[in-house]
């Protein structure tokens, strides 16, 4: 028989690595959530600035100018952002120079068919 002093050895079981990467992905997925969501903010952000601060001027086309308003509606819907078409038809009309407020107010007292 053995001796008196006989200790119980508690074998601690090895570290999973499966375990342990399911862990690491579960955090590199977390934080690839976190960071996505993030941009997305950042550039609907973006996107929705830039439309607010945009206007016409004189030093540039007319129709330079609608596209670029064209576009900014294009990225606002590709951010998910979607306005109604009278809206988005007033901010132009609003945004028209000085020079075609005759046009501005036609189009503002015109009675609907």
């Amino acid at each position: 028989m053995a001796s008196g002093n006989t200790k119980q050895m508690h074998a601690t079981p090895p570290p999973n690595p499966i375990k342990k990467f399911y862990k690491e992905a579960k955090a590199i997925w977390e934080a690839l959530i976190i960071k996505f969501t993030t941009e997305d903010a950042t550039k609907q952000k973006l996107v929705v600035g830039k439309f607010y601060q945009w206007q016409m001027i004189d030093e540039k086309e007319m129709k330079v100018q609608t596209n670029e308003y064209q576009k900014f509606l294009e990225d606002l819907k590709a951010e998910e952002i979607l306005l109604p078409e009278k809206f988005a038809a007033g901010v132009l009309i609003e945004n028209l120079l000085d020079m075609w407020n005759d046009y501005k107010t036609t189009l503002s007292t015109r009675k609907k068919p």
